[in-house]
């Protein structure tokens, strides 16, 4: 089964912090427990997330039944994307030491 790594992003305030916590939570609830956000700073949220799933169910599993529909609409800034084999950054960082602990699928087979 080859896994799919994605990044999520959710713009975050004061107002939507616990919606943020939800969408994680369905995250790792539903397709990746080790999922974490890589950073949180006070406009938003990056979380990687390696699933075999697409990013429908990405984006499904950030919208736990349990969220309102007011804590919903919340979380209308959010995009995931897809990290494939092209991508660079510094060796030492945070997000290239996860992505390399997550070997992207090989696009061949």
């Amino acid at each position: 089964m080859a896994y799919r790594r994605y990044l999520v992003l959710i713009s975050m305030s004061a107002e939507n912090v616990k919606v943020g916590q939800m969408a994680l939570a369905g995250i790792k609830r539903d397709l990746d427990p080790h999922a974490a956000p890589l950073w949180i700073d006070s406009r938003g949220v990056g979380i990687f997330v390696s699933t075999p799933k697409g990013s429908r169910e990405v984006w499904r599993a950030c919208f736990p039944d349990e969220q309102s529909a007011k804590q919903r609409a919340g979380l209308k800034d959010m995009l995931v994307l897809e990290v494939g084999h092209d991508c660079l950054g510094w060796p030492e960082t945070k997000a290239m030491a996860w992505l390399n602990s997550h070997p992207a699928p090989d696009p061949n087979g």
